[in-house]
């Protein structure tokens, strides 16, 4: 039996977990030698380090609650809180359940006892939104969480169940050896392509390696416009091409390696933007890219 006949088995199989399939399936991205995937494979069974490259199937709607405490002793507990009047950097936060745990994590929670999990808010989060949620007879806030149901919890694994073996029913439909892909790259970016398509929900080609160095060197030092028509040609949105143009003649010279504040700001949204699937090309390489297009923008 082959390494992708296993996979699918494990996939199917409710009896194997998820973390040791991924793991399989590292053997099987590193026999295809594809970095995206291996990368996205660590996340899933590691944790992912920061919200920006948090997938959209790890994301979903939440609702806040807070405890609260007043003179005498009184209090109010599982009081739901509204968000409108909060300041916005919170405000963002506490609208969405962000699951950035491994997924032996995610597996050990759903065979705990508890139908639901919090996630506590930050003190400092709570301190900066008592003046913003007031409850009469001059109770504060003293708690905050954000109850996490076990179903989403379930969807997020059987997400990531359905996108790989997806991707291996696919894999297979190409018909490719895969020992044949280690020196042909044409073979490789087709892989990759349908890694991107299953996992990121991306229905392009990815750009291969070659074109992409080739199409690199079209972008010269203080050359706003060289810079701009290389990001277009990795299909980012006008809108956010022009919002980086605006960054960039925002910020004051930028010091050797590193970016100005504007430029960070939009980098951080890219990221979000990228890693939700909604772009022609895959997370890992759009950020490698625009980054070192923007380093050869500012001459570095």
């Amino acid at each position: 039996m082959d390494i992708l006949d296993e996979i699918k088995l494990d996939l199917t199989n409710e009896e194997v977990t998820l973390s040791n399939t991924l793991r399989k399936a590292k053997i099987l991205a590193s026999k295809l030698q594809l970095p995206e995937m291996i990368n996205w494979l660590k996340r899933e069974l590691e944790g992912y380090p920061d919200k920006h490259t948090i997938p959209e199937y790890r994301i979903s709607k939440a609702v806040n609650f807070g405890n609260f405490h007043g003179p005498f002793y009184s209090e109010m507990n599982n009081v739901i809180l509204p968000l409108y009047n909060l300041p916005d950097s919170i405000k963002e936060w506490a609208s969405n359940i962000i699951m950035a745990k491994g997924i032996g994590e995610l597996e050990s929670m759903l065979k705990a006892d508890s139908d639901s999990f919090q996630i506590k808010w930050p003190q400092e989060a709570i301190l900066l939104s008592r003046d913003k949620i007031k409850m009469s007879n001059g109770m504060i806030l003293v708690d905050a969480y954000q109850p996490v149901p076990k179903i989403f919890i379930a969807g997020i694994i059987d997400n990531i169940k359905n996108k790989l073996l997806d991707f291996i029913l696919d894999l297979e439909g190409l018909d490719i050896n895969i020992a044949d892909t280690v020196n042909k790259q044409k073979e490789k970016d087709k892989i990759r392509n349908l890694f991107n398509i299953n996992i990121y929900g991306n229905d392009n080609i990815v750009t291969s390696g070659e074109n992409v160095s080739q199409n690199i060197e079209q972008v010269k030092p203080d050359d706003i416009n060289s810079l701009l028509q290389y990001i277009n040609s990795l299909g980012i949105d006008k809108e956010d091409i022009l919002s980086l143009k605006d960054a960039i003649k925002s910020d004051k010279e930028p010091t050797p390696g590193t970016f100005g504040d504007r430029v960070k700001k939009w980098l951080g949204n890219m990221i979000t933007k990228v890693s939700s699937g909604a772009s022609k090309i895959s997370f890992e390489i759009i950020t490698k890219l625009i980054v070192e297009a923007l380093k050869k923008y500012y001459g570095w």
